[in-house]
C-alpha cells in the first residue's frame, strides 16, 4: 500500500465502520459457527442416549480433522444429595462422554476432564428450573486455545 493510499484511509471516515463492519461480521460468524446442543441424561445416571450419539460422533470427527484441537469436558451436578456424590455423578458423565468420544477415534491425549459436583451452580435457588440447568456436562472444542464448539449435556428429571 503506497503512503498515499494510507493516509486516505486514516482520513476517511468510512474506513471506521468498514473496521467496525469487520469486528461485527466477526462476532456474528463465531456466534454463529459456535453450535450448542443439549442431550439430557436420565436423574442420576450417567449413560449417554443412544439417540444423542449422533452429534457426539460429529464432534468427535470435527476434533479429529482440526489439527491441534483440545477438548474440555466439565461435569456439573445440582445440589440434590450429598456433595460427594455429586463430585462422583459429575466425574462418571465425564467418563462416559470421554468414552464415547475415544471410541469414535479422538486421542486420549487430547481431553482434559474437571468434575466440579454442585460447587457451581448457575443459579442460587433450588427450583426445578434451576437444578435442571445445574446437572450438566459442557464438551469445549478448543484449537490453539481458541473456542471452536461448546457442547451442553444436560440431565432432566
Amino acid at each position: 500500500m503506497s503512503q498515499k493510499n494510507a493516509v486516505y484511509i486514516k482520513k476517511n471516515t468510512n474506513s471506521h465502520y468498514f473496521v467496525f463492519f469487520l469486528f461485527i461480521f466477526h462476532l456474528i460468524c463465531k456466534i454463529c459457527c459456535e453450535s450448542k446442543i443439549s442431550i439430557n441424561f436420565k436423574t442420576g445416571r450417567s449413560e449417554i442416549e443412544k439417540y444423542y450419539e449422533e452429534e457426539l460422533k460429529m464432534l468427535a470427527k470435527q476434533a479429529i480433522s482440526l489439527k491441534n484441537s483440545k477438548i474440555e469436558i466439565l461435569g456439573y451436578a445440582d445440589r440434590n444429595g450429598s456433595a460427594s456424590e455429586n463430585f462422583e455423578l459429575s466425574k462418571q458423565r465425564n467418563l462416559s462422554v470421554e468414552k464415547f468420544l475415544t471410541e469414535n477415534g479422538v486421542n486420549r491425549a487430547s481431553i482434559s476432564t474437571e468434575a466440579y459436583g454442585d460447587t457451581m451452580p448457575l443459579q442460587l435457588d433450588s427450583s426445578y428450573e434451576s437444578n435442571f440447568f445445574d446437572r450438566r456436562v459442557s464438551i469445549h472444542l478448543r484449537v490453539d486455545d481458541n473456542l471452536v464448539t461448546s457442547h451442553l449435556v444436560e440431565d432432566v428429571k
